[in-house]
């Protein structure tokens, strides 16, 4: 008696077209049609596994550019800074994730930036779908402000003094001021000074310790206080140009009597003085002798031109 023979099994995949799946009956496998529903339930979850992943990538845009009137803030960029932080520059603006981005007051926004000490101008820009794009434009310090309490200020170039200076700053100071006035305000005098200050670089002449300020310390001042010597240039009021071109041609003499000068009178049109500690040492002064016993000081020349006048302080 022959065995029996076992029963073929014959796979089809559900992927191979026009094929059919197989289902378990009494006696083996037999072919049986894969379901609709259960295609379309396969379907439908990987469809929402598609939508989950790009919900959760670009949800917000994708919602911003349907409905642009429901968009909200998603991101704020910040471009230009370098002493104020984006955290300082989120928080000064007013803005949030989720904040309605059509309730966005550009103006309002960079008006609250400039409020801050180092940001001198701000710009904000809505940018669809949901983001404000900020640029700011930083203050730079030109010289540093001491007040007579010793406390110090960095001053900018319009002559506003807007955040205390770190211990370690070094620069040129302006001195002789009691207060500030209020925080983003210019101050005449600092700004008088300031612009001395930027004539003085332009006229290449040594580099400058303090300004004493026009209006602070009485007639003779602005004053300037060199770096690399103990030496006052008293320049009083009126254009500073001219006094400033005439001080680079008497420093450029080079005379041995400027070594031991304390100061430089510029006050006077056309004329510079020497002050000295006393003994005024007229005889030694550009190499010529007193020639006016009369006078202060000695009148000095030199091929018949008048250099400047000793006097003694």
């Amino acid at each position: 008696m022959k065995s029996a023979k076992p029963p073929r099994i014959a796979i089809r995949w559900p992927w191979q077209r026009g094929k059919s799946r197989l289902g378990v009956t009494h006696g083996g496998f037999t072919p049986v049609r894969p379901g609709r529903r259960a295609l379309k339930r396969a379907l439908v979850a990987a469809a929402g596994l598609v939508g989950f992943a790009l919900g959760s990538a670009f949800g917000d845009d994708l919602l911003a550019r349907a409905l642009p009137g429901r968009a909200h803030v998603a991101a704020l960029a910040v471009e230009g800074n370098v002493h104020t932080t984006p955290a300082q520059l989120a928080s000064a603006s007013g803005l949030h994730a989720g904040f309605p981005l059509a309730d966005v007051d550009e103006d309002d926004v960079a008006r609250a930036l400039e409020a801050l000490p180092w940001v001198r101008a701000a710009r904000a820009t809505t940018v669809a779908p949901n983001r404000v794009v900020v640029a700011i434009e930083e203050r730079v310090p030109v010289a540093v402000a001491r007040l007579a309490d010793g406390s110090r200020y960095l001053v900018d170039a319009s002559g506003i003094a807007f955040a205390p200076a770190p211990a370690e700053t070094r620069g040129p100071e302006l001195i002789g001021l009691a207060t500030l006035p209020p925080a983003g305000s210019p101050d005449p005098a600092l700004a008088g000074g300031v612009a001395l200050l930027q004539d003085w670089i332009a006229a290449r002449l040594p580099v400058v310790r303090a300004i004493e300020l026009k209006g602070a310390l009485g007639s003779e001042a602005p004053a300037v206080l060199l770096a690399d010597r103990e030496l006052r240039v008293v320049l009083g009021g009126g254009e500073s140009r001219e006094k400033l071109a005439l001080l680079g041609r008497v420093l450029a003499l080079n005379e041995p009597a400027l070594a031991r000068a304390v100061a430089i009178d510029l006050r006077f049109p056309g004329q510079s003085v020497l002050r000295f500690a006393p003994p005024c040492p007229e005889a030694e002064l550009l190499g010529v002798a007193a020639a006016n016993e009369t006078d202060s000081g000695a009148a000095l020349s030199r091929g018949g031109e008048k250099l400047c006048h000793a006097k003694t302080t």
